[in-house]
């Protein structure tokens, strides 16, 4: 094995490994200096303003920047990529309702503004930065195909939802998990249909909206 693929395989496994530390270890850093040098700058660790720092200047270094850029496709390919984001999203809009009918109320993940931030935007862009773009990208230049590199993209997306609870798993870790393979699987599709990052980015959000609110 040559040096350049045990190097695509060490910064793979670094990034998947350091995951859950890129998000939850970094923000509650943040957190803490932020509590010891001023109070209003607490906003700051719960909009998740650090960890896409973090993980953007990761991308920046390693990741293929023009997977930033809104490039047209053929018709048949946008049809294709449109088909499947609006069937994702019907699905999870008539899944989140059976949901919210089965507990007795609809389900809200985040409270506040700087948590509606963390869910709605940067949260999202660094999840897309992170695993459809870093891992992704050094998955496919390890020499894995591409079933292999969707298959370690989707497993570090959902333990990376597991590990937003802390070391506790309640009900909702497992169900976030659950939502979170069929969703890293359709985003990955995008992300391969459409050469960019900005269609799953805006799939991600929109699946995030409903219950954000």
């Amino acid at each position: 094995m040559s040096r350049h693929i045990v190097r695509r395989f060490a910064i793979l496994f670094a990034c998947v490994a350091l995951a859950p530390v890129l998000t939850g270890a970094t923000n509650y850093a943040a957190g803490r200096l932020t509590r010891t040098a001023a109070s209003s700058l607490a906003c700051i660790p719960t909009a998740a303003i650090p960890s896409l720092a973090v993980i953007a200047m990761l991308y920046v270094w390693r990741g293929d920047r023009a997977l930033l850029k809104w490039r047209r496709r053929t018709f048949a390919i946008e049809r294709r990529a449109a088909t499947l984001a609006v069937g994702w999203l019907m699905a999870w809009i008539i899944g989140s309702i059976i949901v919210a009918h089965l507990v007795g109320g609809w389900i809200t993940y985040a409270q506040g503004t700087a948590a509606l931030f963390a869910f709605l935007v940067f949260g999202p862009i660094g999840e897309e930065l992170l695993f459809r773009g870093l891992i992704w990208d050094e998955a496919r230049a390890a020499g894995g195909s591409a079933a292999r590199a969707t298959a370690i993209s989707v497993t570090a997306f959902s333990v990376h939802h597991l590990f937003l609870h802390g070391v506790s798993l309640p009900h909702v870790a497992f169900a976030q998990m659950a939502f979170a393979v069929p969703m890293g699987l359709v985003l990955i599709r995008l992300r391969r249909l459409t050469s960019s990052l900005w269609p799953p980015l805006l799939v991600h959000v929109a699946t995030n909206l409903p219950a954000a609110f």
